[in-house]
């Protein structure tokens, strides 16, 4: 009877072993990376192990009994097989207040990245891509170097954005500490600027086609043309010399407004066929120093040839009278 009651107040007593023990574990190669996965392991493992055979005490078959201490052992030998080295029990709380994100470039246009980082008040492990919200691109693999302090990865903006306010923002309920205590909050990145939408030129030639001024196509100055360029947002450093003209020459570019610009289209003199006015790709920027793509041609038919008569005299009749 009296052995009963030492089991039962045993039982009581080792109840809280349930858990591994809450000591810090650090790995010198991996840092934090594989620590909650490993923790569960061994945990698993010292569950199993970490009991003692009460058999030969009581000379009778009995359950075996969990001990603490037995199971402590096996977890600490457990992880130390998997390289880790064990500290101090101290728990630092993750949340929002002592977790920052920070990029390099606040300004991001077509062909720019920017390294993002993360910074712990002291080493965690479990951080992955899926525990960050990007918004406006995408990161490369989030890695660290000095053990899980501070976390970094690469940031490239999405094509044809232009959104002046962006963040990152981490969970860090997906982060542990060195005593396998979960974060809490949401830590939000300082804000970014995203212009990767490249600047676009329509052009539109207004007569659709031209003659010679004198007859052809309706005479008059039929052989001139209004031409527009309207930018899908203003240009940097646009002149004449941007455009290409095939078959005729512009005058004069005139700046009507920041975004409209309008020039006078001649087509060349003796000549049928096709005239066109453009903008080659790369001739001119926004503000965020993206280059423009080519622009679409602008056509007009052209008929400036002029009509000859040719007079001819009978060999027959070819004889004064």
């Amino acid at each position: 009877m009296k052995s009963v009651i030492y089991l039962l107040l045993g039982v009581l007593i080792l109840v809280g072993c349930a858990k591994p023990p809450e000591q810090v574990y650090n790995h010198p190669k991996t840092g934090q990376k594989y620590l909650i996965a490993h923790v569960d392991e061994c945990g698993e493992i010292a569950d199993k192990f970490g009991v003692i055979n009460m058999s030969p005490v009581h000379q009778y078959p009995m359950l075996d009994m969990k001990d603490c201490f037995q199971r402590e052992k096996v977890f600490a030998y457990c992880m130390r097989k998997k390289g880790y080295e064990q500290g101090d029990s101290i728990a630092i709380i993750i949340d929002e207040n002592n977790t920052s994100i920070n990029l390099s470039d606040s300004l991001l246009a077509v062909g720019e990245t920017s390294q993002v980082t993360i910074s712990f008040s002291s080493a965690v492990g479990g951080l992955e891509n899926s525990d960050l919200t990007v918004e406006n691109g995408s990161l490369t693999g989030i890695s660290t170097s000095d053990g899980g302090v501070t976390w970094t990865a690469l940031f490239t903006p999405a094509p044809g954005v232009e959104d002046p306010n962006n963040v990152i923002s981490l969970n860090n309920a997906g982060v542990i500490d060195s005593v396998s205590n979960l974060g809490t909050g949401i830590t939000v990145s300082s804000n970014y600027a995203i212009d990767t939408l490249r600047p676009t030129v329509a052009i539109r030639i207004i007569e659709t086609a031209l003659g010679d001024g004198i007859g052809n196509y309706g005479g008059g100055n039929a052989n001139k043309s209004l031409v527009t360029f309207t930018f899908s947002e203003a240009p940097l450093n646009f002149v004449k010399n941007d455009i290409s003209v095939v078959n005729g020459m512009l005058g004069k570019l005139v700046k009507d407004d920041p975004t409209h610009y309008h020039a006078i289209f001649t087509a060349a003199n003796n000549f049928a066929g096709k005239g066109s006015v453009t903008v080659d790709e790369t001739k001119f920027t926004d503000v965020a120093s993206n280059d423009n793509p080519a622009a679409t041609p602008a056509f007009v038919a052209i008929d400036t040839l002029r009509s000859t008569i040719t007079a001819s005299l009978d060999s027959a009749d070819n004889h004064l009278r």
